[in-house]
């Protein structure tokens, strides 16, 4: 037995559907953003073949219907991965054995950088100017640099929240974010009751504090734990 008590980390059904469906959002507002962007692109490809003969313009023509083709491709691969036949169960439980590793080249980001790219090679073959700071080179020079390790590194260095209930000789606590999380000293614990459903922590003022099963992912487990630890680490009481 540890005399500093024990941790038990907790996965909140609730706090992972919310992040899924954030996430999810805003994916689906990069479609739309994306989305008018690859019909200019396909349809100056298209129109330039019909009517351009110069091999520059064909080169570039080429080009778009290239890009085009393949933020379609990619973009439809990703909606796939999010809203496919595993959307409902991620949504349902999550898989702890997932890997969290990030792909070093970021498929969608460099997608959209090609986009942005053939986009100004189409406005300087038109105006016939170059212009380096135009919205186009400096959004794909952007995702070019969230493509190759950026947005790797800015995930990496995010903070995670990290939930748990934490038992020991001098109190019980449970982190779960600002509005729900709680601490409770044992000289101000007048009881604990246990049931199959929940675990629910009695103050000597009069509140309680609950531990439902239903609210976690493995609720059963974690409440097997945290009874453990009770019996471990709480004072005996007369």
């Amino acid at each position: 037995m540890d005399p500093a008590g024990t941790r038990i980390p907790v996965r909140i059904k609730l706090v992972h559907r919310a992040q899924f469906v954030v996430q999810r959002t805003s994916f689906a507002f990069e479609l739309v953003k994306h989305v008018p962007a690859v019909f200019t692109v396909v349809t100056a490809g298209l129109s330039a073949f019909q009517s351009e003969r110069e091999g520059g313009a064909l080169a570039l023509a080429a080009a778009e219907l290239i890009v085009g083709a393949w933020v379609l491709i990619v973009v439809g691969r990703e909606a796939w991965h999010l809203f496919g036949r595993g959307t409902a169960k991620a949504f349902a439980q999550p898989d702890p054995h997932a890997s969290r590793e990030l792909p070093r080249i970021d498929m969608a980001n460099l997608a959209a950088a090609a986009l942005g790219f053939v986009e100004a090679w189409h406005r300087t073959h038109v105006r016939g100017h170059f212009k380096l700071f135009s919205p186009q080179i400096v959004g794909g020079t952007m995702s070019l640099l969230l493509a190759f390790g950026g947005l790797r590194a800015i995930k990496q260095r995010a903070p995670r929240a990290r939930f748990y209930l934490e038992v020991t000789p001098d109190e019980i606590r449970y982190k779960a974010g600002p509005r729900t999380s709680w601490r409770a000293k044992w000289t101000d614990v007048a009881g604990v009751d246990d049931t199959p459903e929940a675990i629910t922590v009695r103050l000597s003022n009069g509140r309680k504090r609950v531990l439902r099963a239903d609210y976690f992912f493995d609720g059963e487990a974690l409440l097997a734990d945290t009874r453990a630890a009770i019996e471990a680490y709480a004072p005996p009481r007369t």
